[in-house]
């Protein structure tokens, strides 16, 4: 195949790409798309064409069909639903080599092109993520394998061999029909020129025969394909360029200031690459040619695609990137040496090679380059929120419909998106109206920016018309809204000296967890009482020995002004032991918290407490257990005034 020193650097590299693509691979949370993939893949193949079709699925069906069967494989850890593209792209890596090779590129140009897509942070950002784009990297490659080695030395086995190649690289990305193309007209003009017409007739009956096995699904995702959107921008070419090159420098991460420089590194490159192998005439002019083609004509139609809809993203030219890496690793030829100018880009294939080491580490080290949201912590909380309460009568709700979150939340309480559909607002006072219908006690609304969905806070507000309001809780870039349907109350004869009257009452769950909701509803009645105005309500949660877990202060006035008549109040629990205090399992599981209700005067000297007419400054609402870990003291956030 070629010299000893260079299969033995190929394999260094093969296993270095593997090293690479493994370590942490399910360090960060899957993004969502990914998660989209995931629950795409869980229908049968059939299912997932149709869904495809009906549902205007912008990718095809090959990977998802691969996932689908990997899945019952090796489930769907997060480790799991990437290793799939680790193996795609490490393929790719090798693919690679080979292109080198039968191109006549050389040893070096061979060993460093397969390593520089061995070290890219563009191709480790793909490797390590759960999407079609890593199958699409190396089918692209294979396909382009397949249709130089047949130009060379035509054979029934590579003319199969490119065709399933081919045909599967459609069928999972559209835009390797540009690489394709590239492939196709090339061929049938050098078959031409250098073994005449017959030649060019096979390869024509080839492209022909591959055409007639992919009519049918072109024919029937047509107006899929034409009726897209689009999910990227529109930028203009120098910047679709820039954006394009500095991605497969440095990364999937936007550093405009940076952009240029990391982009015009790879340009660099790979324009002393072309000129090397232009001036060795002969195969190298060729192989420079069609390199320049294969790097070209994908990111031009993705351009041109993108100027009357918003569909240029850099993760879609991944089938980019590998003439890119030969062409700025084409003259460092050790066997050449510096007789052919080969030197001459021997230091910028270095550097950029170095860069992009660089880009790797920081894909493991940097945040900036993590796809991590926060949905794990979000669903562990979420999980805790919904505890106590039977999972029927708790629903956990999104005002914006990424399936993420409920990829790591694998509870038993049902979700739903709301609004139902793109700001709409019957929609929702409609699956409102029917959650309280069906006795659900506790909504869990979590919520985040979303102009394209729920742009004037639709969510929240159909959900306050119908349930009360307890608890707001800030997350990453979620806020958790807690709201529970107003209970029966117990009734209360509580009397206060001030003539403040509490007549009703009501506590739950009737078991709180470490890191769970307790709501305290509350009807005051103030007619002829003796108020300063300047009074709070303080809802606090003991522990067994009588210490401080948790409070909740409100001003009097807005309890006893509230909706109804009732004033609810959602105590979070906290969810860790205090640091400086030891509990015995027996103590766990036996203790229990106590929740007391105290009005006090934060503007009387020593916040002087208002007591009950027999004399109580402490009134006890409820004697609750205390499920799983006991907690240590916390303060409640709106607790201003201290411990009254």
């Amino acid at each position: 195949m070629t010299c000893g020193w260079a299969r033995v650097a190929l394999i260094g590299v093969l296993l270095a790409a593997f090293a690479l693509r493994v370590w942490r691979l399910d360090a960060q949370e899957l993004r969502g798309d990914e998660a989209f993939g995931y629950f795409f893949s869980l229908s049968s193949p059939q299912a997932i064409v149709a869904q495809t079709l009906d549902l205007g699925e912008p990718h095809p069906v090959a990977s998802y069909w691969l996932q689908h069967g990997w899945l019952r494989l090796a489930g769907d850890s997060e480790y799991a639903l990437r290793f799939l593209s680790v193996g795609w792209n490490t393929l790719a890596v090798a693919l690679l080599a080979q292109l080198a090779y039968a191109l006549g590129l050389g040893a070096g140009a061979m060993v460093v092109g397969a390593l520089l897509l061995a070290v890219s942070p563009y191709a480790l950002w793909h490797a390590q993520d759960a999407r079609m784009y890593s199958m699409s990297l190396a089918l692209t490659v294979a396909s382009m394998v397949a249709a130089v080695r047949w130009w060379a030395r035509p054979s029934l086995a590579l003319a199969a061999l490119y065709i399933a190649c081919a045909l599967l690289a459609l069928h999972t990305h559209y835009y390797a029909g540009f690489v394709l193309a590239v492939s196709a007209l090339w061929g049938l003009v050098w078959c031409y020129r250098q073994r005449g017409r017959q030649a060019a007739a096979r390869w024509l009956a080839i492209q022909v025969a591959l055409a007639l096995l992919y009519l049918p699904w072109a024919a029937a995702a047509l107006p899929v394909v034409a009726d897209y959107g689009g999910n990227g921008d529109s930028p203009g070419l120098g910047e679709a360029v820039a954006r394009a090159w500095a991605a497969m420098a440095l990364g999937e991460i936007d550093l405009p200031p940076r952009r240029a420089l990391w982009g015009g590194l790879l340009g660099v490159a790979a324009v002393l690459g072309f000129g090397a192998l232009y001036r060795q005439g002969g195969r190298p002019r060729q192989a420079a040619w069609l390199l320049l083609l294969y790097a070209g004509v994908p990111l031009l139609a993705t351009w041109l695609g993108a100027r009357s809809r918003p569909i240029f993203d850099e993760r879609y030219l991944v089938a980019v990137a590998p003439p890119l890496y030969l062409l700025g690793a084409a003259s460092f030829d050790l066997r050449r040496g510096a007789r052919s100018g080969a030197w001459a880009a021997v230091t910028p294939a270095a550097l950029l090679a170095l860069v992009m080491a660089a880009g790797t580490a920081n894909a493991y080290l940097n945040p900036v380059y993590s796809k991590d949201r926060g949905w794990r912590e979000l669903a562990q909380r979420l999980d805790d929120l919904s505890r106590g309460v039977a999972p029927t009568a708790v629903r956990l709700v999104q005002n914006y419909p990424d399936p993420t979150l409920w990829y790591y939340y694998r509870g038993a309480v049902p979700h739903l998106v709301l609004p139902p559909a793109a700001q709409d607002a019957a929609g929702a006072a409609a699956l409102v109206e029917g959650m309280a219908r069906d006795g659900v006690q506790r909504v869990i609304l979590v919520t985040q920016p979303s102009a394209g969905w729920d742009a004037a806070g639709i969510a929240l507000a159909q959900a306050q018309a119908r349930f009360v309001p307890l608890a707001e809780i800030p997350l990453g870039g979620w806020t958790i809204h807690l709201l529970e349907q107003r209970p029966p109350l117990e009734r209360v004869a509580l009397a206060y000296a001030n003539g403040l009257r509490l007549v009703g009452a009501a506590v739950r769950p009737q078991t709180v967890s470490p890191g769970g909701l307790l709501a305290v509803h509350l009807r005051l009645e103030a007619e002829g009482a003796r108020l300063t105005g300047s009074e709070k309500l303080s809802v606090q949660v003991m522990d067994a020995a009588g210490g401080l877990i948790a409070q909740k202060d409100v001003p009097l006035a807005t309890a006893i002004q509230a909706t109804g008549g009732v004033a609810g109040y959602g105590i979070l629990m906290p969810s860790s032991l205090d640091a400086g205090r030891e509990i015995s399992a027996s103590e766990i599981t036996a203790s229990e918290i106590t929740v007391n209700l105290v009005i006090y005067d934060p503007a009387q000297p020593g916040m002087a407490r208002v007591r009950t007419v027999d004399g109580r400054e402490v009134a006890a609402l409820a004697v609750l257990p205390l499920a799983g870990p006991a907690v240590g003291p916390m303060m409640d956030e709106e607790s201003d005034a201290g411990t009254p």
